[in-house]
């Protein structure tokens, strides 16, 4: 924790202290729906909260006085333009002094990667996931190939296999914190990631597992998301995650036989935030 946070955390700290029991109860119910009573013991005026993200709703309820609209947060996100999200965070900002709010009530910062591109492997199933962490596995890496040229090599397995750099790679997400990727054990079946938040907030995190063959071919991409888990973690804090490797992940469709096929040999087990953002690694053979 950084020095500033300790100095706020032992402000906040000290002026607690000077508070009793009936003070606390007030501060924490509320004097009415939408604002804190003021304290003025401990110097705190009384602070006026609204609801967010898409506009600054206030205190009042009157035609004389209406909210600016912005677009749907999702909308934004979709744009990825940081420049965008800006502009609207101005605006709201603007619109809650306007308003005499000192709080705009939303959701937590937590880390949602968001898949820049679709795979060929369609969307992942969801697991159940031990330890704090749901685990997720994608379909097979290999579909059957369509009446189209391109077989698997669509999405991100054709931006590798082109040697293009799409404006937002796959597996691409932000956060409000940072993390440390410290090491990865397989057996085949399973992959352990050990990883840390080094930063100073409370996140999640999507930890992301690829397979790389040792011997890739000109019908198998570089490399494949095999699986993927969310974990979170307090500032400072360690996580552990075990991922699945499903058979699947291993196999590739024989048009000869119209079935699955396992192809075994070495692969390197690639671990990060996306597929270009690749932290701790390790080889197995199977």
């Amino acid at each position: 924790m950084a020095q500033a946070e300790r100095t706020r955390e032992a402000v906040v700290e000290a002026a607690l202290a000077r508070l009793d029991l009936n003070a606390k109860t007030r501060l924490l119910a509320g004097q009415d729906r939408w604002s804190l009573p003021a304290l003025p013991q401990i110097g705190l005026k009384s602070l006026v909260m609204s609801d967010g993200p898409i506009g600054v709703r206030g205190v009042r309820w009157t035609a004389d006085d209406p909210s600016i609209a912005l677009p749907s947060p999702t909308a934004l996100a979709a744009t990825w333009d940081q420049d965008l999200a800006r502009r609207a965070g101005v605006l709201l900002a603007q619109e809650a002094r306007r308003k005499g709010v000192h709080v705009l009530l939303g959701r937590g910062g937590q880390s949602r990667h968001r898949r820049a591109q679709r795979t060929a492997a369609g969307r992942p199933r969801r697991h159940s996931g031990g330890r704090g962490a749901r685990r997720h596995r994608p379909a097979g890496p290999h579909r059957r190939r369509g009446p189209g040229p391109r077989g698997v090599f669509i999405g991100y397995r054709a931006w590798e296999k082109e040697g293009r750099t799409p404006a937002y790679p796959f597996g691409h997400g932000l956060g409000y914190t940072d993390w440390t990727y410290e090491s990865v054990e397989s057996d085949g079946t399973t992959a352990t990631v050990h990883l840390r938040n080094t930063g100073e907030r409370t996140g999640r995190e999507v930890v992301q597992v690829y397979l790389s063959p040792g011997e890739p071919g000109a019908e198998r991409p570089a490399r494949w998301l095999a699986a993927f888990a969310i974990v979170e973690a307090g500032p400072g804090e360690s996580a552990e995650v075990t991922v699945g490797l499903p058979r699947r992940a291993f196999e590739i469709w024989d048009e000869k036989t119209a079935a699955w096929s396992f192809v075994g040999g070495s692969y390197e087990i690639e671990v990060g935030r996306s597929i270009t953002d690749r932290h701790v690694r390790t080889t197995i053979r199977i």
